[in-house]
């Protein structure tokens, strides 16, 4: 073998034989891209994280205020009770001011102005609308008066009042183009965007929702089935579509009482209920049990807690 072909490659001074092999140290110089890349992020994930800590102080004041107004009601409802038998008459119940008769007259001649079709179900459909008068923008979901079936919407949407559920501006009923329909008219505040939309977003770009928005938006939706529950109302139809979302301070609504019922302990229901996908498994017991299922269906991602209080929940109907 000739010396050209021991010589090494390079042309450099060959190293001495059991000398240790030193490979180039990586460089760990960053460009000025990449730099102004991780700042960018970490400004968007402070911004994300100060928007979160601000929608829980907002949820905080809330349910704060919601306590100061019952005990003020109760206070002032006590009062009157005694005020009262020291007259030697019957306590007066307070009314709430939203059932007042001066503004259901006013309500009364409101004007609305259709625009376009949102959405539409088994049950009715729901229009983009505007009030002729003010220009405000609300949706209306119109429902055909069948009587083959009970539509109890209407009286438990009148019940409810609390931040987390969608409440009702106004209602009316109006004539279909045969003689005998009869339409009811349920207007609301209008909310385009729901959690159904928000998460096809998110998986369409192939990313996941934010763990933080995540907890904001199912703590919101456990707090409205709490409240629908205490009020003895079973929803029976929870999935995303039916949780609106305003994307400007995250606050989720529950929304669309078409199935929903007041359950009465040893009355019949019915067993086929629910959307598909979100219905308890062999629907085997009829209580707000179905909400919690549905309620889990809707979510991606259990924690190994919720799971676990789930089971015991399932445990206990036997």
């Amino acid at each position: 073998m000739s010396a050209q072909a021991e010589a090494p490659a390079s042309g450099g001074q060959q190293q001495p034989r059991g000398a240790p092999l030193h490979a180039p140290a990586p460089s760990l110089a960053m460009s000025a891209q990449q730099v102004a890349q991780l700042q960018q992020q970490g400004q968007q994930q402070q911004q994300q994280q100060g928007d979160i800590s601000e929608r829980l102080r907002q949820l905080k004041i809330e349910e704060q205020q919601k306590a100061q107004q019952q005990q003020t009601v109760a206070s002032s409802s006590s009062s009157s009770s005694s005020q009262a038998a020291a007259a030697g008459s019957p306590p007066v119940a307070v009314a709430p001011a939203a059932s007042s008769a001066p503004k259901k007259k006013e309500m009364g001649a409101v004007r609305y102005a259709a625009e376009r079709v949102i959405g539409n179900g088994s049950f009715g459909v729901v229009y983009q609308a505007t009030v002729i008068e003010t220009g405000e923008t609300v949706a209306i979901k119109k429902v055909l008066q069948d009587p083959k079936f009970k539509n109890r919407e209407l009286q438990i949407m009148g019940i409810m009042d609390h931040c987390d559920v969608i409440s009702l501006k106004h209602c009316f009923y109006s004539k279909g183009e045969k003689p005998d329909e009869v339409y009811l008219n349920l207007v609301m505040d209008y909310i385009p965007e729901t959690i159904h939309r928000t998460l096809r977003t998110y998986t369409k770009a192939n990313k996941l929702l934010p763990i933080m928005y995540t907890k904001v938006y199912m703590y919101q939706i456990a707090r409205s089935l709490s409240y629908i529950h205490s009020m003895g109302v079973c929803h029976r139809d929870i999935k995303p579509q039916n949780l609106l979302l305003n994307t400007k301070n995250h606050n989720v609504l529950l929304c669309d009482f078409g199935s929903a019922k007041v359950l009465v302990p040893g009355e019949p229901n019915v067993s086929y209920i629910c959307s598909r996908y979100y219905r308890a498994p062999g629907q085997f017991c009829f209580t707000s049990f179905l909400d919690l299922v549905s309620r889990a269906a809707s979510e991606p991602k259990l924690s190994q807690a919720e799971l676990h209080a789930l089971v015991r929940e399932v445990h206990s109907f036997g």
